[in-house]
């Protein structure tokens, strides 16, 4: 009884020491990513922030289709919709399919190889569209009404283009800062999601189903089988002969 008791103490260190190393890699794969100046396109740059945000955290185990439920309220409550929802066996996607033009999240829960990835994307290129578009383009093109009796009233008509340029340029600072300051509030969102919905598998894991491989009589075992197991099928094949 006490070897018994003993073994599991042993499993269950074991399976906390593995998820441990697994939360350390995650932070290694984390430090070794380019900073946000290098990794960033031409178009981010421009835009002031990230137009796709991307929070993945990988779990030691497999989650079970019962707690998917219990991650879609999660989801429906912080982004405060419906969504949608797809689960196919052990795996679910959600996404909040709001109208064009409003927020684009998307989050999955993935199961593979005894592995749980729970990964959270949000697209921001159609809030940038309607920001740089509409504001830069409408505010800063009917500012022109304003530039060219600017020009006329200092007596300077050679002035408006440096007008036109000084004030376009003003409405694309005060668009980019703002579009920046959203990116930057979409991310943690984004990430709290994502560890809330990481917290809700962690505590509904299990421990990963093995494999079974068939030997030569038929018989299944588990790929991770012992020799003295393997002795033990052969000894009860014989006492059946």
């Amino acid at each position: 009884m006490a070897y018994r008791d003993e073994e599991q103490h042993l499993r269950a260190r074991v399976a906390d020491l593995e998820e441990e190393l697994a939360a350390a890699q995650q932070r290694i794969r984390l430090l070794e990513q380019p900073s946000a100046s290098e990794s960033r396109g031409i178009g981010e740059r421009l835009a002031g922030g990230k137009v796709r945000i991307v929070h993945e955290e990988e779990l030691v185990g497999e989650l079970p289709p019962e707690a998917h439920e219990e991650i879609i309220e999660v989801l429906r409550r912080r982004y405060n919709v419906l969504g949608q929802a797809t689960s196919v066996g052990k795996s679910l996607a959600w996404s909040n399919v709001q109208p064009q033009g409003a927020r684009a999240v998307e989050v999955s829960v993935s199961v593979r190889n005894g592995k749980t990835t729970v990964r959270g994307v949000e697209r921001l290129g159609n809030l940038a569209g309607a920001l740089f578009g509409g504001i830069v383009g409408g505010v800063g093109g009917g500012g022109m009404a304003a530039v060219v009796p600017l020009a006329m009233a200092l007596g300077s008509l050679a002035a408006i283009p440096l007008l036109i340029v000084l004030w376009v340029t003003l409405i694309y600072a005060i668009v980019r800062f703002a579009f920046s300051r959203v990116a930057a509030v979409r991310e943690r969102e984004l990430r709290a999601a994502i560890d809330e919905v990481t917290g809700v598998a962690r505590s509904n894991l299990r421990p990963a189903t093995p494999e079974k491989v068939r030997v030569a009589d038929g018989e299944a075992r588990d790929e991770a089988e012992t020799p003295d197991d393997a002795e033990g099928v052969e000894a009860r094949r014989a006492r059946r002969e």
